[in-house]
């Protein structure tokens, strides 16, 4: 049979043991050689992570646990790392801090928005009530009548020359106001007396008179206001009526004189 082979000596072989992770505490010495800026800088961190905590939403939890274990992580080890890490925690917070301020900024924008809005609104309802109250205020008043507007334009004409006392009298002679529904009836009792007196006097006007004749003056008057001016119409009749029963009247008392020289000279 073989031999055999006898196995290589391993007398010169030696096994190191893997050193693995490093959990032991920095010594007090070193620890307590940290600055007083960087432990007034941990103790300010520390201060605006507390503040955080209690305003910042859902979203910015993460970033302030990080920033929480990074100051955690500096408060216990060598000054080198230890500003690093302070370093570190304070880009995060200013990071959380940043996006604070800009949600506080947009609230506050927003809340500006809608209280202008609600100003504007406001304002806008005022404006249309009072436009409402003007509106209903002047459906209510009564429309102006044409003679009204004349007796306004004469009153604005006395005023002019300073006639007080005239003015006065055309103040006293203004109507009563009146109910609508009578202001209508007497408005279309005019109308219809001022159609049946122009037809009577197209009736009555002359067929062989004269280009210069009075009453067919009056009759081709009356034709062309009727077909230019209807509303006028019967103020312009009323202005004929008027001149007429002046000149009646003048007759009669003219007529009268004659007979009163009579009776005194036979006293």
């Amino acid at each position: 049979m073989g031999t055999v082979p006898a196995a290589p000596a391993i007398g010169g072989w030696k096994w190191h043991r893997y050193p693995g992770v490093d959990n032991r505490s920095w010594p007090m010495n070193e620890v307590a050689d940290r600055s007083p800026a960087e432990a007034e800088q941990l103790a300010k961190l520390q201060r605006i992570l507390a503040t955080l905590r209690q305003s910042v939403p859902a979203a910015d939890l993460v970033a302030l646990h990080r920033a929480d274990a990074l100051l955690r992580h500096a408060s216990n080890c060598r000054p080198s790392l230890s500003r690093r890490l302070l370093h570190q925690a304070e880009q995060v917070l200013h990071s959380v801090q940043g996006r604070a301020r800009g949600r506080a900024a947009a609230e506050a924008n927003s809340a500006e928005i809608e209280s202008a809005r609600s100003s504007d609104t406001a304002t806008l309802a005022q404006l249309v009530a009072l436009l409402n109250q003007r509106r209903a205020r002047g459906a209510a008043a009564e429309p102006a009548t044409f003679e009204a507007v004349l007796r306004r334009q004469e009153v604005d004409a006395l005023r002019q020359v300073d006639d007080e006392a005239a003015v006065a009298d055309l103040d006293a002679l203004a109507p009563v106001t009146e109910l609508k529904a009578l202001q209508a009836f007497r408005e279309e009792w005019a109308r219809r007396s001022t159609e049946k007196a122009v037809a009577k006097a197209l009736d009555d006007a002359p067929e062989d008179a004269g280009p210069l004749n009075a009453h067919r003056l009056v009759v081709r008057s009356l034709m062309t206001m009727q077909d230019v001016a209807p509303d006028y119409l019967g103020r312009f009749v009323n202005q004929i009526e008027t001149l007429l029963w002046l000149e009646q009247a003048g007759n009669r008392l003219l007529a009268k004189e004659p007979q009163a020289g009579k009776g005194r000279r036979r006293h």
